[in-house]
């Protein structure tokens, strides 16, 4: 039988707790306490999924969008490869980006076909028949369990496929460079949840999409920076992005 509720209370009737603070010693970053992170993840969703509950304030669905977001960006990557060959070069910022335009646009192509050649449609179907709800913002500061499950900001959560949530917290890492094996905490995770390969397949695509570097050259033109400050932000993004990992 559904019943009306406010999410809030959804979550407070699966036994989850909003709090303004939680009580925890700082978190080394390590494979091993992610790992631990991700299990506190899973028991998130494995209480919040499945629902018959109709939410007062209504919960956003984000199924596909971070996938369509990419396809956006690489779309946005091949026009500005096109305006700058069709110009002369006017600053080093230009010339780098330039140069590593067709390395970036072919990364891209390769996150998203990696999505799509691996059961993709079929994990959005998973995701809306099982009513999976993703975290949002699932690291240490906002989720955690203090012998019950503690959750800060629940704004940020939505209907979306649970290993998106994996994608936030390793990306994270990944962007501030920690040196952390990513394939086996992917797969860790996948063994967590019971997610098969496609589901790994999928979050390796992503965490191999080059973000940094397509959100700077598609949009360093609205900002109104100069080309030497555009040059810094592109070495950054550069760096951010690491290597792929498929």
């Amino acid at each position: 039988m559904m019943t009306i509720v406010t999410f809030e209370q959804y979550l407070k009737d699966k036994n989850i707790d909003i709090v303004d603070k939680f009580n925890y010693d700082s978190i080394v970053i390590n494979e091993e306490s992610l790992i631990e992170q991700m299990k506190i993840i899973d028991e998130f969703h494995k209480r919040t999924m499945r629902g018959e509950a109709i939410f007062k304030n209504r919960l956003e669905s984000t199924v596909g969008k971070l996938v369509e977001d990419f396809k956006v960006g690489l779309k946005k990557l091949k026009r500005e490869e096109q305006v700058l060959k069709s110009k002369e070069i006017e600053n080093e910022f230009e010339g780098l980006l330039l140069n590593n335009l067709e390395f970036y646009i072919q990364r891209a192509e390769k996150s998203i076909k990696t999505i799509y050649e691996n059961g993709y449609l079929d994990l959005i179907r998973r995701s809306m028949k099982n009513k999976e709800i993703s975290i949002g913002t699932e690291d240490f500061i906002n989720l955690t369990e203090d012998k019950i499950l503690q959750i800060k900001n629940p704004n940020k959560c939505s209907y979306d496929m649970v290993e998106v949530d994996c994608f936030h917290l390793l990306r994270k890492y990944k962007k501030k460079k920690y040196e952390l094996d990513y394939e086996r905490l992917i797969r860790e995770f996948c063994s967590i949840e019971f997610l098969m390969e496609d589901s790994y397949s999928f979050i390796a695509g992503l965490l191999s999409y080059p973000y940094e570097f397509v959100r700077i050259s598609t949009k360093y033109r609205k900002k109104h920076l100069t080309p030497e400050e555009c040059l810094r932000k592109l070495v950054r993004a550069m760096e951010q992005d690491g290597d792929s990992i498929i």
